[in-house]
């Protein structure tokens, strides 16, 4: 079993980051409906994970398809090398991003005047892109 890159682990969430590995040799079912090999190897690796951390974990998806789980909540998010989960007692989500030109470039679409003037690079949009 290799490292997770970063765990982080306290009383009210547990949150792990890992790298996407590339090699396709896994034990899961991919749902039928994943097709792109990028999001294959996403989800094979954000539910790796999720079996690394919680082995008896049974996730499902709700009518929007997010992922759900009984008494709690968990979020997967995964962006160019990487995949995050968090798992909670509440309600909370996670969204990485790789610092990219997309944000800035879609930020009138989820940010009001007042933001887009303070979040006017790259780095900044990302950020706010994510907290969003």
């Amino acid at each position: 079993m290799k490292m997770i890159y970063k765990h982080l682990k306290n009383n009210n969430f547990t949150l792990a980051i890992d790298t996407i590995e590339t090699n396709s040799e896994h034990p899961l079912q991919v749902p039928p409906h994943i097709k792109n090999q990028k999001k294959i190897k996403e989800w094979i690796n954000s539910r790796h994970l999720i079996k690394t951390l919680w082995p008896e974990l049974k996730l499902s998806r709700n009518s929007y398809g997010a992922p759900e789980i009984q008494n709690g909540a968990i979020s997967i998010s995964h962006t160019d090398k990487y995949v995050a989960v968090i798992k909670t007692k509440n309600k909370a989500a996670i969204d990485i991003e790789k610092i990219r030109s997309k944000a800035l470039k879609l930020s009138k679409k989820f940010m009001n005047q007042q933001e887009l003037q303070k979040f006017s690079n790259e780095l900044n949009a990302t950020i706010c892109w994510s907290a969003k």
